[in-house]
């Protein structure tokens, strides 16, 4: 990780960062475009068999999430379906745009 020249980066045990809730689903994905951005340059799937697969597991519903949702006692069923609904989105959204960013259609987003 970098931070500003000249200035190293330490761990701080005593530190509470805080980030602030998302509270549309706009502000999630304006979240999530900008954390792609630097991640495409970072992992790009290799060769056709890699992109295939990538792009098969991006559009398979999102199962981790699936699980930590069923465990969570005190949502209703239907608060359960609409997390499940919310991650399969953002998963969907994350597959499209990584697509557009790995083929040059889209810039990354800075903001």
């Amino acid at each position: 990780m970098r931070g500003m020249p000249g200035i190293g980066i330490t761990y701080a045990p005593d530190v509470v960062v805080q980030h602030p809730a998302r509270r549309t689903v706009g502000e999630l994905l304006a979240k999530r475009r900008r954390i792609l951005g630097g991640t495409v340059r970072i992992r790009r799937p290799s060769g056709l068999i890699g992109h295939m697969a990538w792009l098969g597991r991006g559009i398979l519903p999102p199962v981790f999430a699936y699980r930590q949702i069923r465990k969570r006692q005190e949502l209703t069923l239907e608060e359960k379906a609409g997390a499940l609904l919310l991650c399969y989105v953002i998963k969907l959204y994350n597959t499209l745009h990584r697509a557009l960013l790995l083929l040059k259609l889209r810039r990354p987003d800075r903001s």
